[in-house]
């Protein structure tokens, strides 16, 4: 019993440290300091703790920001594998599909905003991927006339 409880208070001490690690990384975003903060989200990401998935989509998003859609595209697909029974997958899925536009791969983009579509049909992001879906499916048809 008193192990257990040394195991819980454990867990609660280093969920409080990564959580004060994330809002450092919020605060360094809002002072603009987005490479800092990124690298703190990272280093979140690679301890696989609860607020790791949440870390990672900052990070990701963060990194499209700075337009390093290849190294967002690598964060994200790690997310994607990690944490594919997650309920914030959509969103992790959205940004991937986002990151491969950008990158020019508008197959791949098109492919996941699809999966996106089908699979989320309640997402918060459906709306703006079925309107690039649209786009890039236009955009694509052009390519290939």
């Amino acid at each position: 019993n008193i192990l257990s409880r040394k195991l819980l208070l454990q867990s609660f001490i280093e969920d409080s440290i990564s959580l004060k690690q994330f809002s450092q990384a919020e605060l360094l975003v809002f002072q603009n300091k987005i490479s800092e903060a990124i690298d703190i989200l990272v280093e979140l990401v690679k301890q696989k703790k609860r607020i790791s998935l949440a870390a990672g989509i900052k990070a990701g998003k963060q990194l499209i920001r700075m337009k390093k859609y290849m190294d967002a595209k690598k964060l994200l697909e790690e997310l994607w594998t990690t944490y594919k029974n997650s309920e914030y997958l959509d969103e992790v899925i959205f940004l991937l599909a986002f990151a491969e536009e950008m990158s020019g791969n508008l197959d791949r983009s098109l492919e996941l905003y699809k999966l996106l579509l089908s699979n989320y049909p309640n997402s918060l992001y459906i709306q703006e991927a079925r309107n690039n879906a649209r786009l890039l499916s236009e955009k694509l048809t052009e390519r290939n006339i």
